[in-house]
């Protein structure tokens, strides 16, 4: 039933109770209103208000109000349009089972979306940073969600607000195969990740994301270091220039440095 059936109902009932009471089935007509005791008109009252509570649980259940739907749906309705929020979340704890779970359980009940994240184990700790959207909020439903999520046992956390980077479809096709990989292969010793890096940035290039690992060698007792970066050439860098300084790098670090296209993940998204 709709809403307006359902009030259409609730008149109709109304108004045959009030009937009712003026001309009992079988008795005479009732008096003029004028004529009326206060009694009577009391007890029609009584009549009315009777039906208005007995329909009153068929009107709330023909279209729940808006105070009766979900924390979350209503949080995410009342956003529509709205300029939603982007908070980095920094965590980390002694590595055991379940702590993404909680972490992600908190995001998701507190109207939170995760747009990026990264984990990873380093020595006996778990390591967790995100960046998660919120809807518009209330300054009592962020308290709520910073004391939920330090409250997670063993873990420390930090939050801190921030501006997504955004690359719309002209700076795609603007920037598109500026974006390249870069994997670095070599012993192991101190200041390897300095150089490369400090390389990169004299050129003018940004790392956009970079993951570093330590293994042991096949042969021998030294360690192999490996770098896997992403980066962003500038639109007016000399691609030549970019590849021989990784070739000045390579000869005078003694690595293998390895470059291949790359593609970002909005622009993958895009062309799907």
């Amino acid at each position: 039933m709709t809403r307006r059936t359902c009030f259409d109902a609730l008149r109709r009932a109304v108004a045959s109770a009030a009937a009712a009471s003026r001309l009992p089935p079988g008795g005479p007509r009732a008096a003029p209103a004028a004529a009326r005791t206060t009694l009577e008109r009391g007890r029609v009252l009584n009549d009315v208000n009777h039906h208005r509570r007995r329909r009153l649980p068929m009107m709330v259940n023909c279209a729940a109000p808006a105070s009766l739907a979900p924390a979350a749906v209503r949080h995410w309705q009342s956003t529509a349009g709205a300029i939603q929020s982007r908070v980095i979340i920094s965590a980390y704890g002694p590595d055991r089972p379940g702590i993404m779970s909680e972490l992600a359980k908190i995001i998701l009940e507190s109207a939170g979306n995760v747009e990026n994240s990264r984990a990873t184990r380093l020595g006996d700790d778990s390591n967790i940073m995100m960046l998660v959207c919120f809807g518009e909020s209330t300054d009592e439903q962020r308290r709520a969600f910073e004391r939920r999520v330090h409250e997670i046992p063993g873990l420390t956390v930090t939050l801190r607000a921030t501006t997504a980077k955004r690359h719309t479809d002209e700076t795609l096709d603007a920037g598109a195969g500026r974006w390249r990989r870069i994997v670095l292969h070599g012993t192991d010793y101190p200041g390897l990740l300095h150089e490369m890096a400090g390389s990169l940035a004299q050129e003018g290039i940004n790392i956009e994301a970079i993951n570093t690992d330590t293994q042991k060698a096949p042969f021998g007792d030294d360690d192999l270091f490996t770098v896997d970066a992403v980066v962003e050439i500038p639109a007016d860098a000399d691609i030549a220039r970019f590849k021989k300084s990784l070739d000045r790098l390579k000869q005078k670090l003694g690595v293998d440095i390895e470059v291949s296209d790359h593609e970002p993940y909005e622009s993958v998204q895009r062309h799907k």
